[in-house]
């Protein structure tokens, strides 16, 4: 063989025989079968054999199931102070240069605004004190009244807190246990506010590394 024929034959591409979908799909990251097919189309060396399938997948049924509403999307309230959403978030870490580790979150059905208070220990008292503060501020700034509580029953809302709300009239909503979508307007305003938490602490790391 001539030292041409050498060279011709060192730049033919290697034949990569087709495979069992399957393969691809876990190579792929476990992407779905209909957009491993549409990749296959465009690109070359990415040969399926017919007649092969995913089919059932464990490892996507674990990794990728999510879990359906427990309960119908509620109508909004009609007024303000009908409805008050409340969350406790934490431990938080970092502790905040005041030495609070939580904090506790109301927001408004009707306007959903929100307001947070920065606490030191999660107990009902701590948060029986924080919600006097805040029922206190929007019912004289509104003159409005709050009719409704909803909580997902944590203990830090049972005790002084349960008590000091059915002493006033005001009636305490609580979710089913481990149904966060059932308090979802307090969980939405808590992914908010921790997603700009954690962006300024990472900021702050990123910024002492440099």
């Amino acid at each position: 063989m001539t030292t041409y024929s050498y060279a011709m034959a060192a730049k033919k591409t290697p034949v990569i025989p087709d495979l069992n979908i399957d393969i691809w799909h876990r190579r792929m990251g476990h992407l779905n079968e209909d957009n491993v097919r549409k990749l296959a189309k465009m690109v070359d060396g990415m040969g399926i054999k017919v007649r092969t399938t995913v089919g059932v997948c464990e490892p996507c049924l674990e990794g990728k199931q999510t879990r359906q509403p427990s309960c119908k999307p509620a109508t909004r309230a009609k007024e303000t102070l009908e409805l008050i959403h409340s969350d406790l978030c934490g431990p938080i870490d970092p502790t905040s240069y005041g030495g609070t580790n939580y904090y506790l979150s109301f927001t408004d059905d009707h306007t959903r605004m929100t307001q947070i208070y920065s606490l030191k220990k999660k107990s009902s008292a701590n948060v029986l004190e924080k919600f006097k503060e805040y029922k206190a501020e929007v019912e004289k700034q509104t003159g409005k009244v709050i009719k409704r509580l909803r909580t997902d029953g944590g203990g830090e809302y049972e005790k002084w807190m349960k008590i000091h709300l059915k002493g006033l009239g005001i009636i305490h909503e609580t979710t089913a246990p481990y149904s966060p979508d059932q308090n979802g307007v307090a969980e939405r305003a808590n992914r908010t506010i921790m997603g700009r938490v954690n962006v300024r602490i990472g900021g702050k790391i990123l910024k002492k590394l440099k």
